[in-house]
């Protein structure tokens, strides 16, 4: 036990399994040995010290990710209706390509890479973006870097294969109707 050198504090180093508690109860007893008047106010551990400490920021970063998850199923959403909706207004381009020899699956290969097109410029703009901003914004980030690879993987991912489905949906749907139904669509 040392005291310290401002308004008489008392700093601890314990070496040793003491639980909390018994940590708690030898610290008092020593300081109460080294000066009687002594009131301590607060014993703790250097866990529950600086969990407190961290509490807002911990907070506040619990509250940044469930909007940015809340931010993600919006943009799925968004992504899955508007891939959606581009694949099944060329219904009258398949059924004309479907009338004039093309197979199914080369149907839903080219509907297929139409869709995805769109959305993998759209990645990589919105890739090199986040790379570029992370740097702006690395000193507001705990315990994670602005090159997090799980961040920078794991929504990229989540949104392409979000807009694989959404393009690959219609397209079935699509490739197998008959080349008459489909010219007649509209």
């Amino acid at each position: 036990v040392a005291q310290g050198a401002l308004y008489g504090r008392f700093h601890v180093v314990a070496r040793g399994d003491l639980p909390p508690g018994e940590l708690a109860a030898a610290v008092r007893d020593e300081a109460r040995r080294l000066d009687p008047d002594v009131l301590l106010s607060r014993v703790g551990t250097m866990a529950d010290h600086l969990g407190y400490i961290y509490f807002l920021p911990r907070m506040a970063a619990v509250m940044l990710s469930a909007v940015g998850v809340l931010a993600l199923v919006l943009a799925s959403i968004g992504l899955y209706g508007m891939v959606s909706y581009s694949v099944a207004r060329r219904t009258r381009e398949v059924g004309i390509r479907l009338a004039l020899g093309a197979e199914a699956g080369q149907v839903l290969s080219l509907v297929m890479h139409g869709g995805m097109r769109v959305v993998l410029v759209g990645g990589a703009a919105g890739m090199a973006a986040a790379l570029g901003l992370g740097v702006l914004v690395e000193r507001f980030l705990i315990d994670v870097g602005s090159t997090d690879p799980v961040a920078l993987v794991a929504a990229p991912l989540l949104l392409a294969s979000v807009a694989a489905a959404a393009a690959w949906l219609p397209a079935r749907r699509v490739s197998r109707v008959h080349p008459v139904q489909a010219l007649r669509s509209d």
